[in-house]
């Protein structure tokens, strides 16, 4: 065994200097001016993505009452339109010469506007009221997508596309992460803050609610429930009823605070895009295209 080691150690040593002199991802990369603001933007957009892939099956369920193995279906009518905005944006771009980020205020727009029609969703809403929202979210996903990846790699030489696409769907992953984390907490604090605000509506003795209340015993009555029966039944209604009402507001608030997303970060977008403007200018080492990442990597190769 010792004789193993000792034979073993100069291989060791090598791998060690190769995986050191070529990294396995070289963030000399964000040097590139396009692809920096891209990754910036693909963060904004895994946030929006994988945000509402996550709330629109949790409403399916939590308001809707759809079993769990058909609420996954409800975004798969967005499939195909995300095809759609593909080949589209794709077509456009390849055959008739579009620059790349004309689609992608399309694409916002499309994603925002299907947000906000899901926000107007009540506890009644069925499948045909979320198909039409869910498309158009595939349409505009498709459109952003395809336009977004091409604007941020377009630039980058053959030697630094694998990496750039490795960091670029890191980008889209990591604001996936912080999209699901930050709707969670809304749908936290809006549940908290909807109940005890509807809460106030429902104390006892309300007129409304001791008229509902006796309704729904009649109605419980005359289907076979016994007088005593029917009031505590009548009561486990009205508290089901006021939970998926509060359940719906925060739902809604969800589906609007991803459809406000984009207009919240567009000051942070253009931050960016006027910083990385101000140190091109600045450093001549910052300039776009493979040409000069390919010089930047000798300087560093040198050093």
């Amino acid at each position: 065994m010792p004789s193993v080691r000792l034979q073993s150690s100069p291989l060791w040593h090598g791998n060690s200097r190769s995986r050191a002199a070529t990294p396995l991802l070289d963030f000399v990369i964000f040097r590139d001016e396009h692809f920096t603001f891209g990754f910036v933007v693909s963060f904004v957009a895994g946030c929006a993505l994988f945000g509402s892939a996550f709330v629109i099956p949790a409403f399916a369920t939590g308001v809707l009452d759809f079993p769990p193995a058909y609420a996954g279906f409800v975004l798969l009518p967005g499939g195909p339109l995300v095809c759609v905005g593909l080949l589209a944006a794709g077509g456009l771009i390849d055959a008739r010469g579009l620059d790349p980020a004309k689609p992608i205020p399309l694409g916002i727009v499309c994603f925002m506007a299907a947000m906000w029609a899901l926000s107007g969703s009540t506890s009644g809403s069925g499948l045909s009221d979320l198909i039409p929202p869910i498309m158009l979210r595939g349409l505009g996903l498709g459109l952003l997508f395809v336009s977004l990846t091409l604007l941020t790699l377009r630039d980058l030489g053959p030697e630094m596309i694998a990496q750039g696409v490795a960091l670029f769907n890191l980008g889209r992953q990591m604001g996936g992460q912080f999209g699901i984390a930050w709707l969670s907490t809304i749908l936290d604090n809006q549940n908290a803050q909807n109940r005890t605000v509807l809460s106030q509506y429902l104390a006892p003795g309300e007129h409304a609610v001791t008229e509902r209340q006796d309704a729904v015993a009649n109605y419980l009555t005359s289907r076979g429930y016994f007088p005593e029966e029917a009031g505590t039944a009548a009561t486990a209604v009205i508290q089901k009823a006021f939970a998926q009402q509060v359940a719906t507001l925060s739902f809604n608030a969800c589906f609007l605070a991803i459809a406000l997303l984009f207009i919240a970060a567009v000051p942070v977008l253009i931050a960016t895009k006027l910083t990385l403007g101000r140190l091109v200018g600045r450093h001549g080492n910052l300039k776009q295209g493979p040409a000069c990442l390919e010089n930047t990597n000798e300087r560093t190769s040198d050093l």
